[in-house]
């Protein structure tokens, strides 16, 4: 076995401990390049390698082919590849990601508060690159950004698809792929018609489709009426939330806006439904390429601080305050 074996074989089993005390994954931002916003909850199951890089350094920039090349390794598995941007707007993202040729879902963290989250450091030309990689159980781990092997294959071997991609026809990947990554209200429409279709290939695959979303239906709704059940008021309406919003059109979820209307009005919530739009609306701003809005942005932070500092929101809040001023 030659040192470079024996160097690949002792990051896997470093990477196999560390995974032992993993902690959770950080929630993502909502600027993408390359694609909409995905959620960190649509990952699950998945294997998801986050890819941290200096736009400035010349040297990443030559890198990309062979990273490309070593992810394209990958293609057909339950593996997702992100980019993420540290630092730099929207804009500029753009125009780096067209010219090196890149077309994985790439996060703009202009803010820096997802490099912080993510504990890669700060992302500049003395920290040139950075791998985390996150488990189908969404925790998340270190990575070698040499070592694509070692850094992924034993989170694989937990991951599988919703739906196996082999009995899936050519004319149904777009909702496939929609359902594999959480987009089920472009999916469902598809799926309906698949299921009822004269091709047995399309009604097979049509109804592994509806049966993935059921379940993940299910296992949303159930937590959601866990935390309900448990007096968890705030996470039960967050749960009911992203119900509502994933599964729109499906009976389920217009039930369940029955009962999130009925949590919006608990007076215990106020607060705290006040401060998280409060958060969302600071976020939007401090993501804008208008300086003046940036630092609006700062200022929404602050009074979110100041008059919700026992909420989820005054809490994150003032973690994205101090990123944004380091």
């Amino acid at each position: 076995m030659n040192t470079r074996t024996l160097a690949l074989s002792a990051f896997a089993l470093l990477a196999a401990a560390a995974s032992l005390a993993a902690a959770p994954a950080p929630a993502f931002p909502k600027t993408w390049v390359n694609s909409d916003p995905m959620s960190l909850s649509a990952l699950k199951g998945k294997v998801t390698v986050l890819y941290f890089y200096e736009e400035d350094c010349p040297r990443c920039r030559g890198k990309w082919p062979t990273i490309m090349e070593s992810a394209a390794k990958y293609e057909g598995k339950p593996v997702v590849f992100i980019a993420v941007n540290s630092g730099n707007e929207e804009g500029p993202v753009k125009g780096y990601v067209k010219g090196v040729g890149l077309t994985w879902p790439t996060i703009v963290d202009s803010s820096r508060a997802f490099e912080k989250a993510a504990g890669v450091g700060t992302i500049s030309t003395s920290n040139i690159w950075q791998m985390r990689v996150i488990g189908p159980d969404l925790s998340l781990h270190i990575g070698n950004p040499d070592d694509f092997a070692g850094s992924i294959d034993y989170l694989l071997a937990k991951a599988s698809w919703k739906v196996d991609p082999a009995i899936v026809p050519d004319g149904l990947k777009s909702a496939w792929k929609a359902v594999e990554f959480g987009d089920y209200v472009s999916a469902m429409s598809t799926v309906r018609r698949a299921m009822s279709a004269p091709n047995e290939e399309y009604k097979t695959a049509g109804e592994a489709m509806n049966k993935a979303i059921e379940s993940d239906l299910a296992a949303l709704l159930a937590q959601a009426q866990s935390a309900e059940k448990k007096g968890d008021k705030w996470e039960a309406y967050k749960l009911y939330k992203e119900l509502t919003i994933s599964f729109r059109g499906h009976a389920q979820a217009t039930a369940a806006s029955k009962t999130l209307r009925t949590l919006a009005a608990d007076k215990d919530l106020k607060d705290e439904i006040k401060a998280m739009g409060a958060f969302e609306k600071a976020e939007e701003l401090l993501s804008s390429r208008n300086r003046q809005q940036r630092r609006q942005g700062v200022t929404y932070l602050e009074a979110i601080i100041e008059q919700y500092p026992d909420t989820e929101a005054g809490r994150l809040a003032a973690g994205l305050k101090e990123s944004v001023e380091e």
